[in-house]
C-alpha cells in the first residue's frame, strides 16, 4: 500500500472510509502538531514536512492492523453489500470478532494471551466463512427473485384449471406439458426457497454460538484462568468447522443461484 499513487488509494478505499481516516483524531493531531512546528521553524519548508506528517498518520489509520503486524491482508468483509438477513448475521459475527479482539488485546502478555490469540485466529476464520456463506445466500435469494415464486403459482393454478375445462382432445397433450413444466419450474423454485431458509436459520444458530463462547473468552481474559482454554478453542473449532459445512452446502448451488433460467429449463426437459 505504501507504493499505491494517491488515486489507487482512493479508489480502493472509497470516500467514506478515506474521510474517516483524514478526519480521524489522531491524523489531525499529529499533522497539525508537527506541521505547525515545522513552520514555526522552516517557513514555508515546513509546511511540506506537516503534510508529510499527516499523510503518515492517515495511511497509518487506512492500513489494517493486520498489514501494520506483517501479516497477509484479511478478506474484505463489507455487510452493506448485501441484504438483510444475511447483512444482520454478518454484522453479528464482526462484532462478536471485535469483542474478542478487545479481550486478546486487554490481556497481560503470557501464556493465556498466547493461547487466546491462538483462538482468536480462528474466530476471524469464522467470520470469514459467515461472510462468505452471507454473499452466497445473498446470490440465491437473488435467483428466487428472479424465478417469482409468486407468479409460477399463480400459473399453475390457470393452467391446472385450462386443463380441467378442455373439451378439445388435441389441446389436451400440449396443455398437460405446460402444466408440467410450469409445475418443474415450481418445484426447484421452492426447493432454493427452503434452502435459503434453512441456510439463514443455521447461519443465526452457529452466530449465537460464536457468541457464546467469545462471552467465555472474554471471561477468562477477565479471570486469568486457563482452565477451560481447551474447551473454548475445542467450541471455536466445531464452529468452524460447521460453518465450512454450510458453506460447501451452499457453493453446490452457485451455479444454479447464477443462472437459474438454465436449471428450471433442464429441470422441466426432464420431467
Amino acid at each position: 500500500m505504501a507504493n499505491d499513487t494517491a488515486s489507487e488509494v482512493i479508489a480502493r478505499l472509497g470516500p467514506r472510509r478515506l474521510a474517516e481516516a483524514i478526519m480521524s483524531p489522531a491524523s489531525l493531531l499529529i499533522g497539525g502538531a508537527v506541521g505547525g512546528l515545522a513552520i514555526a521553524a522552516a517557513g514555508p519548508i515546513g509546511l511540506v514536512a506537516g503534510a508529510a506528517a499527516w499523510l503518515f498518520a492517515t495511511s497509518r489509520k487506512l492500513r489494517p492492523r493486520e498489514v501494520l503486524r506483517g501479516a497477509a491482508a484479511p478478506k474484505r468483509i463489507d455487510p452493506f453489500a448485501i441484504g438483510d438477513p444475511w447483512r444482520s448475521s454478518v454484522m453479528n459475527a464482526v462484532g462478536a470478532q471485535m469483542r474478542f479482539d478487545r479481550a486478546v488485546d486487554s490481556t497481560s502478555k503470557g501464556p493465556l494471551r498466547d493461547r487466546l490469540a491462538a483462538i482468536r485466529d480462528k474466530v476471524g476464520e469464522a467470520v470469514e466463512q459467515c461472510w462468505t456463506i452471507a454473499v452466497q445466500g445473498d446470490q440465491l435469494d437473488d435467483a428466487i427473485r428472479e424465478l417469482d415464486v409468486r407468479k409460477q403459482a399463480g400459473d399453475l393454478q390457470i393452467a391446472e384449471e385450462q386443463i380441467r375445462r378442455n373439451s378439445d382432445p388435441t389441446r389436451s397433450a400440449s396443455l398437460h406439458a405446460r402444466r408440467d413444466a410450469i409445475r418443474s419450474q415450481l418445484e426447484s423454485a421452492n426447493r432454493l426457497v427452503e434452502m435459503s431458509q434453512s441456510t439463514e436459520d443455521r447461519l443465526r444458530q452457529l452466530n449465537a454460538q460464536l457468541d457464546e463462547l467469545v462471552v467465555r473468552g472474554i471471561e477468562l481474559s477477565v479471570t486469568g484462568s486457563t482452565e477451560d482454554l481447551n474447551d473454548l478453542g475445542t467450541g471455536v473449532d466445531s464452529v468452524l468447522s460447521e460453518m465450512e459445512a454450510v458453506r460447501q452446502a451452499m457453493s453446490e448451488t452457485s451455479r444454479i443461484s447464477r443462472n437459474p433460467s438454465a436449471q428450471i429449463e433442464g429441470t422441466a426437459t426432464t420431467a
